[in-house]
Parts: C-alpha cells; sequence; structure tokens
C-alpha cells in the first residue's frame, strides 16, 4: 500500500513524497516496476486507442473491413514493446547523463539514488494516459487530449525529477532543473551540428560530374 500511496503522493504531494522516497532509499526495483508499468499502460492504451480511432473511420468511411484488418494484433504489439524498450533505455541514458550533470554541479549523490528518482518519476506518464481511457466514446478527441497530456506530463517529469536530484545531491532546485534538461539539450545540439555537417557532403554527394 506504502508503494501506490508514493506514486499517488507524486502527483498530489510532489515535494514531500519525492524527499521520502529518497531519504527512506527506496529499493531500485520499485522505479524499474514505475517505468514498467506506466510505459507499458500508456503504449497500451494507444495502441488502443488507435484500433478505435481505425474502427471510428472505416464505419464512418462504410469500409467496415477496414475496421478489422488493421492494426493486428502483430502490429500493437510491436508497438508497445519498441515503446517499452525505448521508455527503458531513455530512463538508463537520462538517469547516467543527470547523474554525471549533477556531479558537474557538485553534487553529492551516486547512480542508483538518480536512478530511483527518475524512475518514480515516470509517474508523470499519467497526464497522457487519462484521456486514452475515453478512446471509445471519443477515439480522436482522446488521442488529441493524450497528447496535450504528454507536454503537461513532460513539465510535470522535469519539475518531480529535479525534486528528487535536488533533494538526493544536495542541489538547489535551479542546478538540479539544469541537471535533468541539460543531457537532451547536449544530444539534441550535437544531432543537430552532426546534421549541419554532414548536409554539404550529401550535396556534394547527389552534385552531377
Amino acid at each position: 500500500m506504502k508503494f501506490l500511496s508514493r506514486i499517488g503522493g507524486l502527483i498530489i504531494a510532489p515535494k514531500d513524497t519525492m524527499r521520502a522516497i529518497v531519504h527512506e532509499r527506496r529499493e531500485l526495483i520499485e522505479a524499474l516496476a514505475v517505468v514498467l508499468f506506466f510505459s507499458f499502460t500508456q503504449w497500451m492504451a494507444f495502441a488502443l486507442a488507435l484500433r478505435h480511432l481505425i474502427t471510428y473511420l472505416a464505419e464512418w468511411r462504410s469500409i467496415l473491413p477496414l475496421a478489422y484488418a488493421w492494426p493486428p494484433r502483430l502490429t500493437s504489439s510491436i508497438v508497445i514493446a519498441l515503446g517499452v524498450t525505448v521508455d527503458f533505455l531513455l530512463w538508463i541514458l537520462l538517469s547516467v547523463g543527470s547523474y554525471i550533470a549533477a556531479r558537474a554541479f557538485e553534487g553529492s549523490g551516486d547512480l542508483e539514488i538518480t536512478l530511483l528518482v527518475l524512475g518514480y518519476a515516470y509517474v508523470s506518464k499519467t497526464f497522457a494516459i487519462v484521456p486514452l481511457m475515453f478512446s471509445p466514446l471519443m477515439p480522436l478527441a482522446s488521442l488529441v487530449a493524450s497528447l496535450v497530456g504528454c507536454l503537461v506530463g513532460l513539465v510535470w517529469f522535469i519539475y518531480v525529477s529535479s525534486l528528487g536530484m535536488s533533494e538526493a545531491h544536495g542541489l538547489s532546485l535551479e542546478k538540479a532543473v539544469f541537471a535533468i534538461v541539460l543531457p537532451p539539450l547536449v544530444v539534441i545540439g550535437v544531432l543537430a551540428i552532426l546534421s549541419l555537417v554532414m548536409l554539404p557532403i550529401r550535396i556534394f554527394m547527389r552534385w552531377p560530374i
């Protein structure tokens, strides 16, 4: 029950709940369970919502066979499996990047507590999951609302994980925010620079001789 109360607490009272999680030094398996549960739930709900949307459009256009032909269960399973795998890898990579950034800001925590904090922060996926519960009634509206929920969830993820990083590494909230957002920004910046560098090469390779 305490595990469930912590999950709810990260939505209702994130500051106190994250402080308790950090100081109680919860097991890392709990963070893994949060990541896998919320990731699986989100992607499964998305696949079902997409199915409802296809069915709705097919019936509206009087193309009933389409509603039962796509997406097949195999396609939905692949989408769910890929989504969960990507979320898991992002959890690991972001935790490592945030840990390195926190150490650069003279933080005192370790990688395990960083994994714990960011794992529990996956509760923020709730904002994207809840709208998808209404997909049988409003398939298109629920998907649009879920996209908005993803943005809200991203902001909440940064906020909750920053609270945890601040508590776990002894950083100010501002430095904790930078520790969370800096690694993705660095990756995006490097990819953008590589794209700009490769652009002249691609143009040259296509230039007729």
